[in-house]
């Protein structure tokens, strides 16, 4: 399997607000993540072993967004 990463583009993209960037909310770069992370986790085979590690993967991406 491919190494994946995020783009720091896209997760660090900036909102013009009162004449100054900032990063945009943490709320929405937790979903993206997560969102990502289960797109990806698509790719992987469908085997037993596969669908125990897709779980927790999709799981543990989750939760950060839960639990902010």
């Amino acid at each position: 399997m491919a190494a994946y990463y995020l783009e720091t583009e896209e997760c660090m993209s900036l909102v013009k607000d009162s004449g100054g960037e900032i990063p945009y909310a943490l709320a929405d770069r937790l979903f993206a993540f997560a969102v990502k992370i289960i797109k990806q986790v698509r790719t992987l085979p469908k085997s037993k072993e596969y669908s125990v590690i897709t779980y927790q993967i999709v799981k543990s991406a989750t939760s950060m967004g839960a639990n902010y």
